[in-house]
């Protein structure tokens, strides 16, 4: 049984993280198509899982243009659609992003300086379109040398925005000690979540994790491992 379902999507990206899981991926774009392929035969496959995420593998979903759409087929199909970006498209997409249960925003730091030197982009817009976003929002931070100094302030901050779940990822490779003497509230998936300051904070570490995922990617194959080598067909 897994854990969640996912719809993967790949092509150019309005942001270049240097941190990105999916770059140097070989995937096919799928950013233009109105009917991705195999959709159907993965809601068939992804009945009885009660949540389904919409992200990206090395772009961001709010770049594709048939989002609301999509979201609301797969709200026919899940309890919870959840929808993961790097927020610099909220304002403009609000009509799909209402669709979603949730919104996951990608936000490397608070400070400028170093959120355009991991995500290549300024964090202005990114903090405007989280103000205006009418569903609730988790933040996604990324832990290095330099931000796991900055993590108390980081949940302050999301804490004064009114925001309740904040995730930081591990950097694949790499472990940062963070909150040690803390005892976490519980565990979720194999990673510890902590209570502090009225926020959820959970720090995620792929290696460590025990979610299963079922996933469609762009060209249509399902499988259920995330960032899975393609199988080229054909």
């Amino acid at each position: 049984m897994y854990d969640m379902a996912s719809v993967l999507f790949t092509g150019p990206c309005n942001a270049d993280c240097v941190m990105c899981i999916g770059r140097g991926s070989d995937w096919p774009g799928n950013l233009d198509k109105r009917e991705l392929p195999g959709l159907t035969s993965f809601l068939e496959n992804a009945q009885g899982i009660e949540c389904c995420s919409v992200s990206g593998i090395n772009t961001d979903p709010l770049l594709y243009p048939y989002l609301d759409e999509l979201a609301q087929i797969l709200r026919k199909h899940y309890s919870r659609v959840t929808l993961h970006t790097n927020g610099l498209l909220l304002a403009e997409r609000q009509e799909a992003v209402k669709h979603f249960t949730k919104v996951t925003v990608s936000l490397a730091s608070f400070d400028d300086r170093i959120n355009r030197d991991i995500m290549r982009v300024s964090n202005r817009k990114i903090i405007k379109g989280i103000l205006n976003v009418s569903v609730p929002v988790k933040l996604s931070g990324i832990l290095t040398e330099t931000t796991v100094k900055l993590v108390d302030s980081y949940i302050e901050n999301a804490r004064r925005m009114g925001i309740k779940q904040v995730v930081f990822r591990q950097e694949v490779g790499k472990h940062f000690p963070v909150f040690e003497g803390i005892v976490p509230s519980r565990w979720v998936f194999g990673n510890p979540v902590y209570e502090i300051g009225g926020v959820e904070v959970t720090v995620w570490d792929f290696s460590k994790s025990t979610l299963r995922g079922l996933y469609l990617y762009p060209d249509g194959q399902i499988k259920g491992e995330f960032l899975a080598k393609r199988q080229k067909t054909g």
